[in-house]
């Protein structure tokens, strides 16, 4: 019977892959940690008196594969999560880790569920929202790990060389960002396609960004005088009909 080369359990042990680096950012923001085996919760921490119940959910996005950059949370997983946190008495979070293969990062959102519909687009599964847009979200915890480096170690000629050499994944400091420069050098070499792409992004980001700089001016009271004047004119009929 011929070996079976296909990497069946690959999803499985990148899902706990995922789950041991959500514990390792809750763990460095001085989290304890239990991984749990029920429906509805993959972790629970502890901070400070208060008890989370935690669903990870991870995958990882390389050109040409079907998965994609959204993150998707079904309303399915959101009422497991939801009982299991009444049963126990838990607040309750969804944590979705995202690698992003071809740009060597990635990148971890973590937020209460009861906010999902405010970061999130309600769909008929449940909800998602694409993965450039949640980690610009100011009620987002975003950890990510970035310049991923690989190299190819050819075991048996490191074997007959007496090298003792040791090589695997290596990832840079925590949340450690690129300089403009590095960006910029990078937007440059990018393919056509991708960089058509990634204009529509920044056009969808500055419209967000300012979005939400309007949402704060309005909070903070900065149109107060000019919104007071518009109804001033209202009210003595100075305005004109469109």
């Amino acid at each position: 019977m011929p070996f079976n080369t296909v990497q069946t359990r690959a999803p499985k042990q990148f899902g706990d892959f995922g789950e041991g680096l959500v514990t390792y950012t809750l763990i460095r923001k001085g989290f304890e940690v239990a991984k749990v085996d029920h429906v509805g919760a993959d972790l629970i921490a502890e901070h400070e008196g208060r008890r989370y119940a935690i669903s990870v959910k991870s995958r990882m996005y390389r050109s040409g594969s079907m998965e994609t950059r959204g993150v998707l949370l079904k309303q399915d997983d959101i009422d497991k999560l939801e009982f299991f946190s009444a049963q126990f008495g838990m607040a309750f979070l969804f944590a979705h880790v995202c690698s992003i293969a071809d740009d060597k990062v990635i990148h971890l959102v973590m937020s209460p569920v009861s906010i999902v519909s405010l970061v999130m687009s309600e769909t008929k599964e449940g909800y998602r929202r694409d993965i450039r847009h949640l980690i610009i979200n100011d009620m987002v915890d975003y950890p990510c790990w970035r310049d991923e480096k690989m190299e190819h170690l050819s075991f048996e000629n490191a074997s007959l060389a007496g090298s003792n050499q040791q090589q695997g994944t290596n990832f840079a400091r925590y949340n450690s960002p690129m300089s403009i420069t590095e960006i910029k050098t990078k937007i440059e070499r990018l393919p056509d396609a991708e960089l058509a792409d990634l204009a529509q992004w920044l056009e969808e980001f500055q419209a967000d960004a300012w979005d939400r700089q309007i949402a704060r001016d309005v909070k903070a009271g900065r149109f107060d005088a000019t919104l007071k004047q518009v109804d001033e004119q209202a009210e003595a009929e100075l305005c004109e009909p469109l």
